[in-house]
């Protein structure tokens, strides 16, 4: 699961400093993915480097791509001014897209831990 954060992470990095390089206002709202790109690459890189915290950190990581997916999904669900133009709908839908890759990796993750605590407790 930390190798997802960490791919979800650098995506989301790449997708910000892009939307940001080709935007003509160079309006550091643009990097926001990008920030939140790079907490999940850190928790997905803590999530490697410590193996006994990941459980921990993969659950944190989830929660802020929980909250960025929804925070991307109601600003792209509400947008009314157009002035930013294509590029920044663009890439919100894209940010949603990684974001909700990763939301439902992280469930399906969560899910086959559980499913495993269960079946070693039951044997």
């Amino acid at each position: 699961m930390a190798n997802k954060a960490m791919v979800a992470g650098f995506g989301l990095v790449a997708l910000g400093i892009l939307t940001w390089a080709l935007s003509s206002s160079g309006s550091p709202t643009a990097l926001i993915p990008a920030v939140i790109g790079g907490v999940l690459a850190l928790l997905g890189l803590g999530a490697m480097k410590k193996p006994d915290l990941s459980h921990h950190l993969m659950h944190a990581a989830a929660a802020v791509a929980l909250l960025a997916l929804v925070a991307s999904l109601i600003s792209l669900l509400t947008r009314f001014d157009t002035s930013d133009g294509v590029l920044a709908e663009a890439s919100q839908a894209i940010s949603v897209a990684i974001l909700g890759w990763f939301m439902f990796a992280a469930i399906q993750s969560f899910k086959m831990a559980k499913a495993a605590r269960t079946a070693a407790n039951a044997a």
